[in-house]
């Protein structure tokens, strides 16, 4: 009996012992898992710390950038105007990149003739418009907007205005009013002796060009008809013939005189001036 009661108590014993085993594994399981994700709290407030301590720096960094652009800005106000949109572009790290193909120079063979240097950018060929204005007589020219160069561009010199009124052959030619010959780029300068436009379009030593001389006659006739007349004052008449009116006084320099004589050919007098030869 004392045995049999010896070993229900080994066997209860065993029992309990598998028991407290198992409770300790599990205990020591689950302890471990949850110091694996905690951090240790003098290492967290350590972490907290350089965090805070980078975004101040950061913050000082960008302060101190802003206020040396506000003070280039104010130093040089002039360097901060835009400039106008360029093709192709440069990027924005500094402007010093430029974006797609670079130029590169090319040999342009012109009807098997002769040679001229062009431009490539990729696909694209670039020609010198000096070599273009003269081949198909084109126009252009570099103008200022805004302190800005713009090179324009066109076919030809001239306008087209709006008809004003209904077309009468004594009238207005087509709208010629408007044209100003005299200061064409290829007018060398009006012939005094002639009166008319002296051409440099086909040459530059100048030559009479009918096409050019026309159109300045009609630009003046047509303006003849519609601008003012001009303010005529007469000092003195010198074909007047009554000896009672007094002719105007006129001031003449020592050694030089001045008299009125009869001139056959415009059967007239007129006024002679005298000056001695140097």
């Amino acid at each position: 009996m004392r045995c049999l009661a010896a070993r229900v108590n080994y066997k209860t014993l065993i029992i309990i012992c598998a028991l407290f085993i198992l409770v300790t594994v599990l205990l020591w399981n689950k302890c471990s898992s949850d110091k694996a994700i905690q951090f240790p709290r003098h290492l967290s407030s350590g972490f907290r710390v350089d965090g805070l301590e980078k975004r101040a720096a950061a913050s000082e960094s960008n302060n101190y950038v802003k206020q040396l652009a506000k003070q280039s800005e104010e130093a040089f106000p002039q360097e901060q105007q835009k400039a106008p949109p360029v093709a192709g572009g440069f990027s924005s790290n500094g402007g010093s990149k430029v974006l797609g193909l670079k130029y590169e120079e090319i040999d342009c063979l012109i009807n098997d003739e002769h040679t001229i240097k062009g431009r490539r950018e990729g696909n694209e060929i670039f020609l010198p418009f000096t070599w273009v204005e003269k081949y198909f007589d084109v126009y252009g020219k570099m103008v200022q907007y805004d302190g800005y160069d713009r090179f324009e561009f066109s076919h030809s010199y001239s306008k087209v205005y709006a008809q004003r009124a209904p077309y009468y052959p004594d009238g207005v030619f087509m709208s010629f009013e408007g044209y100003n010959v005299e200061v064409r780029d290829r007018v060398k300068c009006i012939s005094g002796v002639e009166g008319v436009p002296l051409s440099t379009q086909w040459g530059p030593q100048g030559y009479f060009y009918p096409i050019q001389i026309a159109q300045y006659g009609l630009s003046h006739y047509s303006k003849n008809l519609t601008e003012k007349p001009p303010h005529i004052e007469v000092y003195e008449t010198a074909e007047d013939r009554d000896k009672t009116s007094k002719p105007n006084d006129w001031t003449v320099p020592k050694g030089c005189s001045m008299a009125s004589v009869a001139d056959k050919s415009r059967f007239t007098n007129v006024k002679q001036f005298v000056a001695p030869g140097k």
